[in-house]
């Protein structure tokens, strides 16, 4: 578990967390994976917007001090500030400020929601025997979570039920306190899967605990 991201979390606080999923685990027949990415957004449009934002505001600029178009006063000018204003997007298209900045809110939701459905099959959670996997899902350049359940979870518990845990998700960057905001997240799940699928005399533990963080 290498902490790439710069999450906020000590090796030794992922691996409470991954703790408590297995303790958790052992209550139910549910599968629940915990999973934190850098961004979910497709930024291919952010370095074009902004290199035409940094360009306009060069041109502008240099039009207020000298009066002229750059392009009939000096043309080489031109050609120099696109290329700075490309190299200055490329610099700058990471800051998650920025992103952000430049998306809407539903757009911010949408990818997060489509990476949390990508990420819930490719670990496996769509595959477990009794369909009772669930992903916790935190897209930090955004700033959204999302609870996903498969079919056998669903069909007894809808979307409206998982609103407090993502709340609890979303409090971990608002406070500060993400180690304890994750394991109370984790700790609603856990009691929610408990009282609904409970744990029978044969309980495999299908899927690993650990945290997972990827880019």
């Amino acid at each position: 578990m290498v902490n790439r991201l710069k999450v906020p979390l000590s090796q030794t606080e992922l691996e409470h967390l991954s703790r408590v999923v297995a303790e958790l685990e052992k209550k139910t027949t549910g599968e629940i994976r915990l999973m934190l990415v850098r961004s979910s957004s497709a930024q291919g449009h952010l370095r074009f917007l902004l290199w035409f934002l940094y360009s306009t505001m060069a041109l502008f600029g240099l039009w207020i001090e000298r009066h002229l178009l750059i392009w009939v006063a000096d043309w080489w000018l031109l050609p120099l500030v696109c290329l700075g204003a490309f190299a200055l997007a490329w610099l700058t298209e990471g800051l998650p400020f920025l992103a952000r900045a430049f998306s809407t809110d539903e757009d911010l939701r949408r990818q997060a929601v489509v990476r949390a459905e990508a990420e819930f099959h490719r670990e496996g959670l769509g595959a477990t025997q009794g369909q009772t996997g669930i992903l916790l899902f935190i897209s930090l350049l955004e700033h959204q979570a999302v609870v996903l359940a498969d079919k056998g979870i669903a069909g007894k518990l809808g979307e409206s039920v998982w609103r407090d845990v993502v709340a609890t998700l979303l409090e971990g960057p608002k406070s500060g306190q993400w180690a304890d905001r994750l394991e109370k997240a984790l700790r609603q799940s856990g009691a929610l899967l408990a009282e609904h699928f409970p744990a029978g005399h044969v309980n495999n533990n299908e899927l690993p605990n650990h945290v997972i963080i990827k880019e």
